[in-house]
């Protein structure tokens, strides 16, 4: 095997742990969000603010990282990114006021939108269809373990020696990752392949994009996936700390339960992808979730819900959610075409946008109880349901791959 090769062959490990760190940024500060407005005296729909303009920022930011990465390519946008995470990070920790937090937040989300937009732009220089699809599945099991220890993690550091910790402890982390990507990252986009960056390129990009409804309705179905993961994730905290009295420093253990159900739902969906196809895999996923939101809905009028129980009823819905992920995003990129790293922009970028108003509107209808994340995941359900059968039964003018 050639040097050439064995880099290249690091990629996909890289790319992980790259979008890994860039969730334990969100996952490993969820625990704290109670103790944070405890802190500065401030509700529990302005604390959720930190969460929604960190993925205000990642949404901002994908935008450019990806055009930037097409023309530029996708080692030297990354670093560039991280530098930025960096300094996010760092300003996190010597926020004063909830307002220096909200705005550190936003520049921290505006470092890490690189791992998302490049890393996923990175995969697909290199792979492509079910293969594609099997990859990222692949990376999201190894992605998934973030979210799992990275909450358990953060509530013992939150514990221990209160919130400004946790991004002390990132903007470390942020720093070794520099390093890595910087001694072991190679070029995966060939300068033949780079396309010139001006601004009338980059609009001609996403207009080629948004005109194309394949590309549009599997990066629909993916945004609408993330946008009730997020309501869901930061307003869980509130739900189970301050709603069912779980210490602050159990609840990761109970988030763990999902990330494994969700890294179960990964590897099956790797070993069934290449067989049954990512149409089918999509379809079973929408199918779990909703079994799961539904449920909720209604055990959450017959019985006393307890964490235990929440979880339970969510892990068909954690499993789904891994052949979603594993099926619409790389369907969607493989339909931009050359412009894939634009294309992952868009993904990246509308998917945290969504999330943000997600949270937003969750948290406003917040009432100590699961039922508006239950009632969020069957409505982002069923508009995805919709889509799918106009993608696959209706009749859709057939555009073109982006040349």
């Amino acid at each position: 095997m050639s040097n050439s090769h064995k880099a290249l062959s690091r990629v996909p490990w890289l790319v992980a742990t790259l979008i890994g760190i860039a969730e334990m940024a969100t996952d490993m500060y969820a625990p704290s969000m109670p103790q944070i407005s405890d802190f500065f005296g401030i509700s529990e729909s302005i604390t959720q603010l930190t969460v929604s303009f960190n993925l205000i920022g990642l949404a901002l930011s994908a935008l450019i990282y990806g055009p930037l990465s097409d023309s530029y390519g996708r080692r030297r946008v990354i670093l560039a990114g991280l530098s930025v995470f960096f300094l996010g990070s760092l300003a996190c920790s010597y926020s004063s006021t909830i307002t220096t937090l909200i705005a550190a937040r936003l520049f921290q989300g505006m470092g890490s939108g690189v791992c998302l937009a490049a890393g996923h732009a990175s995969i697909q220089d290199l792979f492509s269809g079910e293969r594609c699809a099997q990859m990222h599945s692949r990376l999201s099991m190894v992605i998934a373990l973030s979210p799992g220890i990275a909450p358990i993690i953060g509530g013992y550091i939150a514990t221990a020696f209160d919130w400004p910790a946790i991004f002390i402890a990132i903007t470390c982390v942020v720093t070794l990752l520099w390093a890595l990507i910087f001694r072991t990252f190679p070029e995966t986009l060939p300068q033949a392949k780079r396309l010139p960056f001006s601004p009338k390129h980059l609009l001609l990009a996403y207009r080629r994009l948004f005109s194309n409804p394949r590309f549009v309705g599997y990066a629909f179905i993916h945004i609408m996936a993330i946008t009730w993961v997020w309501a869901d994730s930061a307003n869980l905290p509130f739900v189970f700390i301050d709603g069912m009295g779980l210490p602050l420093d159990r609840y990761g253990y109970f988030f763990a339960c999902l990330v494994g159900a969700y890294i179960l739902g990964t590897y099956l969906n790797q070993k069934f992808v290449v067989k049954l196809g990512m149409t089918t895999m999509l379809f079973i996923g929408l199918s779990l979730t909703a079994l799961s939101g539904i449920t909720l809905i209604i055990a959450k009028y017959i019985i006393d819900l307890t964490p235990l129980l929440v979880v339970a009823i969510k892990l068909p819905g954690s499993t789904g959610l891994a052949f979603i992920f594993g099926s619409a995003p790389p369907r969607a990129i493989e339909i931009a075409g050359e412009d894939a790293g634009s294309g992952a922009a868009v993904l990246s970028s509308w998917q945290m946008l969504f999330g943000s108003i997600g949270i937003y509107i969750v948290g406003l209808a917040y009432n100590g109880t699961i039922l508006p994340i239950a009632c969020m995941t069957v409505f982002s359900v069923t508009t995805s349901f919709i889509v799918y059968f106009i993608l696959h039964h209706g009749k859709l003018r057939p555009i073109p791959v982006a040349q």
